[in-house]
């Protein structure tokens, strides 16, 4: 489009305005078809106008709001929705808001069970705000899916040495520790940690580079505060650890 003058700047901003405040007063009175319209007409035709971004948050807040009125999924049409948001104007200053509604979703579908779907929306609202009101509990618990499950991992491609199925355990919790670090399950989050180390260590004729993050991991964890509970744990492993080293040591040397 042509590069438009301050006075049809104006004229642009009104009519996007114009059609952002009915679909407002529509999405006000519980018609939230017409309000959809009202804000896709925006989207479409105004793009570049100063309401493009509100009337896409629009799109998501109907999604989010009406029931009933649509027989798809719209919890999830509505995460989708807020994350055209993202997508579509990074610079909005919306982003905190979509961030705080997709941690919402994210709830909704953690308390049905289907955690699976939480993670990846979980997951999208930290790219798109980690430092909002409840980034770090999300971060903390999606740590602790991913540890969890590559603990209890099952599957018929298991590695053998498990590094695999932790990496993503691993990630998460470093993240979490970097960036949120005086958060009350930090010190859980630092003996998971280490644990996930210990468990990826491999055997004394292998690399033993896991195997010296782990012992590392648990000499740092035995000097904090309260991770006395962990003592007889951190103990046992720490043994089976020091074994492990020394014997991959003596092998070298013989």
């Amino acid at each position: 489009p042509k590069e438009l003058t301050e006075e049809e700047r104006i004229i642009y901003n009104k009519k996007a305005e114009d059609l952002y405040i009915s679909g407002n007063n529509y999405k006000r009175e519980k018609r939230y078809r017409k309000a959809r319209k009202k804000y896709n007409k925006v989207i479409d035709k105004y793009f570049d106008s100063d309401f493009a971004d509100k009337a896409a948050f629009g799109v998501a807040e109907v999604y989010n709001d009406a029931k009933s009125f649509f027989w798809f999924d719209n919890k999830w049409r509505a995460y989708e929705k807020y994350q055209r948001v993202a997508d579509d104007f990074p610079s909005t200053r919306l982003m905190p808001q979509v961030a705080e509604k997709q941690i919402g979703i994210g709830n909704y579908y953690w308390d049905k069970g289907e955690k699976y779907e939480a993670v990846e929306i979980y997951k999208k609202a930290l790219e798109n705000d980690r430092f909002g009101e409840n980034a770090a509990d999300v971060q903390y618990r999606l740590s602790g899916y991913y540890f969890e499950y590559a603990k209890n991992y099952k599957g018929l491609f298991k590695s053998i040495y498990k590094e695999s199925n932790f990496e993503e355990s691993i990630l998460e919790y470093k993240n979490a520790l970097a960036n949120y670090p005086n958060h009350s399950l930090s010190v859980l989050a630092k003996y998971r940690l280490a644990l996930s180390y210990y468990y990826t260590s491999r055997p004394w004729y292998n690399d033993q580079e896991n195997t010296e993050e782990a012992i590392s991991l648990f000499q740092d964890l035995w000097t904090e505060r309260d991770s006395e509970k962990y003592a007889d744990d951190i103990k046992e492993k720490m043994t089976q650890l020091f074994n492990k080293k020394a014997e991959s040591e003596f092998r070298i040397g013989e």
